[in-house]
């Protein structure tokens, strides 16, 4: 069983080999909607539900920690841990509101939420609660869990550590941010924006080390996501898959997906990309 409605997340969880992937589903009343989270066998190209409570809304992000353990936002504001193997939902984790984006790295859970706040967690439990300054669209923690990006719709990307203090902001974007992604090593981060264009930053020393990736894509940057060997592949709202080795274009998929690109995610190994979009498909690509 897999999916009939748009995909909004995809996820690899390496120790299971499975790959994740989130949506909803109408509970047949036209009005009340259930999330809908399955575990793909990619051998077999079956998919398993989770077992358990699922989100009683649309499941907008997953992610998967260093332990293997599966986290979900969900548009019922809250955060559900599981496990992949066997599939099943646990842990639910109340947010202060809804969220409109979330990251993991190795044990730390970040969520920005529509009334502007950052809330951070483990799988456990919410460890802090801080009011942004600046309308925040997108985030993503380092694997290292050293550092958190958070994209804006004031066309920055601010790097803040975990007590929430802004070490750095990124400048070089000319429309809202609307994806950020770092590196498996967290020495870089990626930013793509409402006005086609994505940057390549160097996290550490808060400078760009890639740009002019603009026009490429016709429409808003809607993915990023880094493969384990730094190579970087983006997804838009115009259909389409870029794969990027710095500046040059290493592959280029112009009709993945029909409406647009929602989630991308590389596989273990990074040899293969898989894609997700409007259209309710998930898709291969060998890199």
């Amino acid at each position: 069983v897999g999916h009939n409605r748009n995909i909004a997340t995809l996820a690899w969880a390496e120790q299971a080999g499975r790959l994740l992937s989130g949506s909803f589903a109408d509970l047949g009343d036209g009005a009340s909607l259930t999330g809908v989270v399955r575990c793909w066998d990619l051998s077999t190209g079956m998919a398993a539900p989770f077992s358990g409570a699922p989100h009683g809304n649309r499941v907008l992000k997953i992610g998967v920690l260093a332990d293997g353990a599966a986290v979900s936002a969900g548009l019922d504001n809250s955060l559900l841990v599981s496990c992949v193997s066997p599939p099943a939902h646990g842990a639910r984790i109340a947010l202060p509101g809804c969220p409109k984006d979330m990251g993991v790295g190795s044990a730390v859970i970040a969520v920005v939420t529509t009334d502007d706040k950052l809330v951070l967690a483990t799988k456990d439990k919410t460890t802090a609660e801080l009011k942004l300054e600046h309308e925040p669209t997108c985030v993503a923690v380092a694997p290292s869990d050293a550092l958190l990006a958070v994209g804006s719709s004031d066309h920055n990307v601010r790097l803040l550590d975990l007590a929430g203090k802004v070490r750095a902001t990124l400048a070089q974007h000319k429309g809202s941010i609307s994806c950020v992604a770092f590196s498996a090593d967290s020495s870089r981060v990626a930013s793509g924006c409402a006005n086609k264009e994505i940057v390549v930053w160097d996290a550490v020393a808060c400078a760009p080390l890639v740009t002019g990736l603009s026009g490429f894509h016709t429409t808003r940057i809607s993915c990023l996501v880094f493969s384990p060997a730094g190579l970087l592949a983006s997804g838009g709202v115009d259909g389409a898959v870029f794969v990027w080795d710095g500046k040059a274009v290493k592959h280029k998929m112009p009709l993945a997906h029909a409406g647009g690109v929602s989630a991308l995610a590389f596989l273990s190994g990074g040899g293969t990309l898989a894609s997700a979009g409007l259209d309710a498909c998930i898709k291969t690509w060998t890199i």
